[in-house]
């Protein structure tokens, strides 16, 4: 068997003199593997390879190889490329896209999002968020692939990504097009990411056809390879289950690789088991060392050889001669293509690219936007601008559970129906939630415009229950809420500034257990921050201001904020929460020290009344299987009018536990106790909301 591989590399080394193919007296590649998270040892092979000497002109990837070997064929050096993916958030660059749910425009982060083909009987679905890992690979790589015109052999180094057909299984080697999209495609692991269009084909993460593709490099050209490989499992067994998962997909990974022996040299890091599929770290540096680390002991220093050097990129085209989109459906297309009129055609201006590719992740849409260069359609030798938008099926569901000791089972799931009104991309919602104690449902439709700043018109209507709890000493009393009613309003979803800005005008019919019921209206602003699931401490920011008129009249404000400061061993949070009402307000919106948890040891609904303040800090430190081990210190004070704050009785309260991130959400358990007498053990699971 290794006589015929042998054979078999020397058969593809003669017919890769062949048109198209570099010189072959002086070819060197480099071929990096798929690993997910431990991709990032990559980075350090690669500063170790510069400092030896070596000058690869061939770079081969498959998976997280293809992303690392994309920015380093763009002509990214290995200490840049560090910096960059140091730079990065891991934490939260998988976090799916927000849903905007309700009459108060609340944020959810769905478990699961539900792409419908109901014609076709079919259903995709990826369990994790794209549009940040997408937005950053454009932002890396739109320059270097338009001066190359889409020609991966034009890069600074020639490039080579493998991904897979999803169908047939067979490797497809992506050697033009769209660069971001190629390493994006490669790294598409199965049932985590949604496979990547790529013409007729569906592909797929290229570690399931070939996770070191040794052969293709051969096959360009080269003479002398370098292979790192990452899919060698470790020395060492363990039976813990995440590890043993994890053993066997290397195993399974082992299997599908081409011949190693077919490498000159080859670099085997270790680095420590990151987590089963892409599961990304906090600190990737303990990653990117173990790559410096192996680099070191199995390069040997590098042969003299001729040329090397500088590796310039194409000169940049000097302006975008048009501009072609392609989107699923006219409306879209007509919200991309007046957002990129202002970029082409005209002059050449990558940022003004890239803040219109922001722009249209600004409006929630869209899971990928790509702009890329179309070198055949050239007008007075420009190049035509081509934006390939990926958006959210015509009909998707997206959904979310968990629970918790205190509340009980909490789900939402939100129905969504995308089409256009005067041409226009509008989106229709059914939406449903329950969290133990608050039970509501919802229609909306939001209309999506171009305008600057991006902007979304919403209407629909609502109805809600909810459970109040109030307590005195130990006895709780429960009193009914009901609303039903309808708004209208206007969204700026700043995305990428982490915000939403929501004002709303609102009218219901609140019927509360212990009053008559009544008709309030009146107008509604918030601004909230963006959820994440890699928030470990503080709360995320949370500005409302509401006015009510009618039957029962009141105001209300609250603010919630934290300064959060994080290094990869240690993250700590000062927060401050403030609500307050007055008026006519009915008991759903009096606010409590208990709920959502803001002072450790009580329960929900304990310490109600009609104005909160509470201040405290968050600390937490890295522990095993990528979790935390968090303190929080909370201190705060209920009461029911100004005169009442000299006499109202503050609270303190610790909880020490843990926290973990899983696929299904995070995974909270802790000891909480209060200064009143009450001590609690609070657990919870899934999305938190």
């Amino acid at each position: 068997m290794n006589a015929t591989r042998w054979i078999l590399g020397i058969l593809l080394l003669v017919g890769s003199a062949g048109p198209g193919s570099a010189p072959a007296e002086s070819q060197q590649a480099l071929v990096l593997s798929g690993g997910s998270a431990r991709g990032l040892a990559h980075v350090g092979v690669l500063q170790e390879l510069e400092a030896l000497g070596y000058d690869p002109d061939l770079v081969v990837g498959t998976s997280m190889g293809a992303v690392v070997g994309a920015l380093y064929a763009a002509g990214y050096s290995p200490d840049e490329i560090r910096a960059r993916i140091l730079a990065i958030d891991w934490g939260e660059m998988f976090d799916p896209a927000a849903v905007v749910l309700g009459h108060t425009s609340v944020l959810r982060l769905p478990m699961t999002t539900f792409s419908l083909d109901l014609p076709q009987r079919r259903v995709s679905r990826g369990l994790f968020g794209e549009w940040r890992i997408n937005r950053a690979l454009v932002g890396l790589l739109f320059g270097a692939n338009a001066r190359a015109a889409g020609d991966f052999d034009r890069l600074a180094r020639r490039y080579r990504a493998v991904a897979a057909d999803l169908e047939t299984g067979e490797p497809v080697v992506l050697d033009s097009g769209d660069l971001a999209r190629a390493a994006r495609a490669s790294m598409s692991y199965p049932g985590f990411f949604a496979p990547v269009r790529w013409d007729d084909r569906l592909l797929v993460d290229g570690g399931i056809a070939d996770n070191l593709p040794v052969l293709e490099a051969r096959r360009l050209g080269a003479t002398t390879i370098i292979a790192v490989d990452l899919g060698r499992p470790r020395d060492e067994i363990s039976q813990e289950p995440l590890a043993v998962a994890g053993r066997a997909l290397q195993l399974m990974g082992r299997h599908m690789e081409s011949d190693t022996a077919l490498a000159d040299i080859l670099v085997h890091p270790d680095p420590a088991p990151a987590g089963v599929g892409p599961a990304f770290p906090d600190d990737p540096r303990p990653l990117i060392e173990a790559g410096r680390e192996a680099a070191r002991r199995d390069l040997p220093p590098a042969p003299p050889r001729d040329g090397g050097g500088e590796r310039p990129l194409p000169p940049a085209p000097e302006h975008f001669a048009g501009l072609r989109v392609e989107a699923p459906d006219s409306a879209l297309a007509r919200l991309v293509r007046e957002v990129f009129t202002r970029v082409a055609p005209g002059p050449y201006d990558v940022p003004a690219v890239l803040a219109a590719v922001d722009r249209l992740y600004g409006t929630g849409l869209f899971a990928g936007v790509w702009p890329g260069v179309d070198a055949e359609a050239v007008q007075d030798g420009t190049p035509t601008l081509v934006v390939r938008v990926d958006a959210a099926a015509l009909l998707s569901v997206s959904a979310a559970a968990g629970f918790e000791s205190d509340r009980g089972g909490r789900a939402w799931a939100a129905v969504d129906r995308t089409a256009s009104l005067a041409r226009r991309p509008v989106v229709f919602r059914a939406a449903l939630s329950t969290d133990g104690l608050e039970r509501w449902g919802a229609l909306s439709a939001r209309l999506h415009t171009s305008a600057r700043p991006a902007i979304a018109w919403s209407i629909g209507v609502h109805v809600q229950e909810a459970s109040v709890r109030t307590f005195a000493d130990d006895t709780r009393t429960t009193l009914e809420v009901f609303r039903s009613g309808g708004w209208a309003g206007i969204e700026l979803p700043h995305l990428l500034r982490e915000r939403l800005v929501t004002l709303t005008a609102l009218g219901e019919w609140i019927d509360p257990e212990d009053a008559r019921g009544a008709h309030a209206f009146g107008p509604l602003l918030r601004i909230t921050g963006l959820p994440t699931e890699a928030r470990v401490v503080g709360i995320p920011l949370l500005v409302e201001a509401e006015a009510r008129w009618g039957g029962l009249e009141y105001r209300r404000v609250e603010l919630a904020a934290a300064r959060t400061v994080a290094w990869p061993a240690f993250q700590a949070a000062a927060l401050v929460d403030l609500r307050a009402i007055d008026g006519e307000a009915p008991v759903d919106v009096h606010p409590a020290l208990g709920d959502e948890h803001a002072v450790p040891g009580l329960r929900w609904g304990e310490g109600r009344g009609r104005a909160r303040v509470v201040g405290g800090i968050d600390l937490a430190v890295p522990i095993w299987a990528t979790g935390f081990a968090r303190l929080r210190l909370r201190s705060g004070a209920v009461a029911d009018g100004p005169e009442q704050w000299e006499r109202a009785r503050w609270v303190t309260g610790a909880l020490l536990g843990g926290v973990w991130r899983t696929p299904l959400g995070i995974l909270e358990a802790g000891y909480g106790y209060a200064t009143t007498g009450d001590g609690r053990v609070d657990v919870s699971i899934g999305r938190t909301f």
